[in-house]
């Protein structure tokens, strides 16, 4: 342990900033875009100003700003525009050398000239009484989250946890197995490492919260465009990467990598990460007997492409891998039940367009390629008895159109379809057991493949 303890303080060491001289305060760049929240067009003429500072800018023909030579810090930015309600947004972080992205949504309100209305525009509004909507920060310092976005929702009204080792979400009392996650108009089957087959669980968050802009989740009341669900729905928006070049190394709980970011040519960007858990490798630098030391890492990008001012298309993905092989030995020793090797792989990957219609409203068309393989081989640890096996391989190929158009002053009408189709392979054994009431359930084997369709229509 005084090796570890060391290791950490020298990383800590290394990783602390240093200002020699009277070198000038870091600075950094604010950047962003302001759309209509109705219909996605783009705001120009718009004030943008930081408050309590002299900076400021106003946004051009595209909805653009950028605000340059920030002192670092945390602000509160403060968005203006004729006959849209004034929106401020707290938290916007500018660090040294980087440039912050802020995509707002303004929504469009009467404008009084005969009196004056004082009215609360501290806090988003949002369409539904059950939802709530978080900010990269806001998950970022979150108590106790960690940087996993599923850990911040557990403290919410109507949500409760199955466990601490679990980022199970039971939303009004309903099966975890009954949640939708989308990014970026892709459904994502699991955002966990070490996932339950067929559940939402996992005990470690995939999500790389450096990749989230912000986060609506959904306990109820939600729009049918979310597909089949019945529980809860996060839909999960990511940032799209900086038009300069940046990188950093991450070191946390969750496991140690990086994110970098950066343009592609004049008309788009990029932006990668990757992590991976640094336990086993603790554990095999030092002797600490036969600790159980499983491994995992995962992957993330999104790249975005502007066809034209009115078209944007997006290539993102999620890849996750997942190892655990406690031996016979381990098992005993650690007293488990069971012993054995565990291989999962999770891929989401696919393509976004998103087009404009002028200022009647937008659409996002997705194309997206779901690969989920678990090899399982568990093993009694009293007797070595193969109990179970589960080499499963399911893949799914989805499509997925969302509408929304805008009928007037108060009305506008969400349209659009979704399919999937859906292929499974497996070989299954589950060993003869002891049932609850000491009857004898016979051994199980199961091989073979399914293949299935899902569609549907929806509007709201």
């Amino acid at each position: 342990m005084r090796y570890f303890f060391i290791f950490m303080m020298i990383l800590n060491f290394l990783s602390t900033p240093f200002i020699f001289g009277n070198e000038s305060v870091p600075t950094g760049s604010l950047t962003g875009q302001l759309i209509d929240a109705e219909t996605h067009a783009p705001l120009s003429g718009a004030n943008v100003m930081i408050a309590n500072t002299v900076f400021g800018a106003a946004t051009d023909m595209d909805g653009h700003f950028v605000i340059s030579n920030v002192p670092v810090g945390n602000y509160m930015v403060k968005f203006l525009y004729i006959g849209y309600k004034p929106l401020l947004k707290t938290d916007v972080i500018v660090k040294s050398g980087r440039t912050v992205q802020v995509y707002l949504l303004k929504k469009m309100d009467a404008v009084e000239t005969e009196a004056v209305s004082v009215t609360a525009g501290f806090f988003e509004e949002t369409e539904s009484p059950s939802s709530v909507n978080f900010s990269y920060e806001e998950i970022r310092r979150a108590p106790g989250s960690a940087g996993d976005v599923s850990r911040i929702l557990m403290s919410l009204p109507s949500v409760a946890k199955v466990n601490d080792q679990s980022n199970q979400l039971i939303v009004r009392g309903g099966n975890p197995m009954e949640n939708a996650f989308f990014m970026d108009n892709i459904e994502v089957p699991n955002i966990n490492h070490f996932p339950d087959q067929g559940t939402t669980s996992g005990p470690i968050g995939m999500v790389n919260v450096d990749f989230i802009d912000h986060v609506d989740f959904y306990t109820g009341g939600f729009s049918a465009t979310y597909g089949d669900k019945l529980s809860g729905v996060m839909d999960l928006s990511l940032r799209e990467g900086g038009r300069d070049f940046h990188s950093q190394f991450d070191f946390n709980m969750i496991g140690i990598g990086g994110v970098a970011e950066g343009s592609l040519g004049e008309k788009g960007s990029w932006l990668v990460s990757a992590r991976r858990s640094y336990l086993d490798l603790v554990v095999d630098m030092f002797d600490v007997g036969t600790s159980v030391a499983p491994n995992y890492g995962d992957a993330q990008w999104k790249l975005t492409w502007n066809l034209n001012p009115a078209q944007k298309l997006m290539f993102l993905g999620l890849y996750g891998e997942d190892h655990n092989a406690p031996d016979r030995e381990a098992g005993q020793e650690n007293q488990m039940g069971h012993y054995g090797n565990q291989d999962v792989y999770q891929l989401t990957t696919g393509l976004n367009l998103r087009s404009l219609w002028g200022k009647r409203g937008y659409s996002n068309t997705s194309l997206s390629w779901t690969r989920e393989k678990f090899n399982e081989d568990f093993y009694e640890t009293n007797t070595g008895i193969h109990d179970l096996k589960n080499h499963a391989d399911e893949q799914s190929f989805a499509f997925r159109n969302v509408n929304h158009m805008k009928l007037g002053k108060l009305n506008a009408i969400d349209f659009g379809m979704d399919g999937k189709m859906i292929t499974a392979e497996y070989n299954n054994f589950y060993a003869q057991t002891t049932g609850v009431f000491g009857d004898t359930i016979p051994e199980l084997a199961m091989t073979g493949d399914r293949n299935a369709g899902k569609g549907g229509f929806f509007t709201s």
